[in-house]
């Protein structure tokens, strides 16, 4: 009800005294003003100042409001903002405040080693993948070890390694499962092993056709991943594919999974 009356009131009165209303009413500013960017660099310098004096699970929240930030404006094509992503990582790292009773979740640990990859951090991404391998729930830890080197090695494009850490891949989860089979198919297209990757299309998508495993909407992204890059490969074989028009329907269809991938193979080919 007095929604309008206090946000006038903090847009008149200094809070710097205090520091969870000023932390809350940047985020809030982050959130809703366009021209948002200052508000995102003032909560960031608010929380390195104020964050670790507050419970764990508040920290948390608060650096996962700005690591959301981040990836709005990343999946928006602003690219810049992955190292910034990658900077607050390693504070909350650094910091223990992205643990859990001592403990790293896998999708934490596996969402750091992408953005460290992509942005080419590889010897930091290599030692935190063993230094924090111990630290993950026992009955993940193999599988996300290996799992999350192959995808280090897959950026530095050691295709080879990639194909031998994923086959020691145990699949509890059906994300990894997918991630998986995704990060095999881009492999084999980056090393062209025609034989293999025709192979390995068809048994995924036998994989994401079988209901209990696979969400409607997954199976549409992943289905949309197989199809495309089947064209790809049809292109790669002189058969007639009309590249520039897969890439514009690409550019308003985001039903793809790796869909940045596959745009960067179309414009490669052409």
């Amino acid at each position: 009800v007095f929604a309008k009356e206090i946000l006038e009131h903090l847009s008149q009165v200094n809070y710097e005294h205090i520091p969870a209303i000023n932390i809350y009413y940047h985020i809030f500013l982050m959130l809703t003003e366009e021209d948002n960017e200052p508000y995102f660099d003032k909560l960031l310098a608010l929380l390195t100042k104020h964050a670790i004096q507050s419970p764990p699970e508040e920290a948390q929240a608060l650096y996962g409001q700005a690591q959301n930030y981040c990836i709005l404006k990343i999946n928006s094509g602003q690219g810049d903002f992955m190292e910034k992503l990658f900077g607050i990582y390693k504070i909350v790292l650094e910091n223990e405040i992205i643990l859990n009773q001592g403990m790293l979740s896998v999708w934490d640990y596996k969402n750091i080693v992408t953005v460290g990859s992509r942005i080419g951090k590889f010897d930091w991404v290599e030692q935190f993948i063993n230094d924090y391998k111990g630290k993950l729930p026992l009955d993940f830890q193999e599988t996300a070890f290996s799992f999350n080197l192959a995808r280090l090695f897959f950026s530095k494009k050691e295709y080879g390694k990639v194909i031998e850490l994923l086959a020691t891949v145990e699949y509890q989860d059906v994300f990894y499962l997918l991630d998986s089979k995704t990060m095999l198919l881009k492999t084999y297209f980056e090393m062209n092993e025609e034989e293999a990757l025709y192979a390995l299309l068809d048994s995924f998508k036998v994989l994401i056709n079988r209901k209990k495993i696979v969400a409607p909407n997954y199976r549409t992204n992943y289905g949309n991943l197989i199809k495309h890059t089947k064209k790809l490969m049809n292109f790669r074989n002189g058969k007639k594919v009309d590249l520039p028009a897969l890439l514009k329907s690409l550019e308003t269809d985001s039903n793809v999974a790796d869909l940045g991938w596959l745009k960067q193979k179309i414009l490669e080919l052409i």
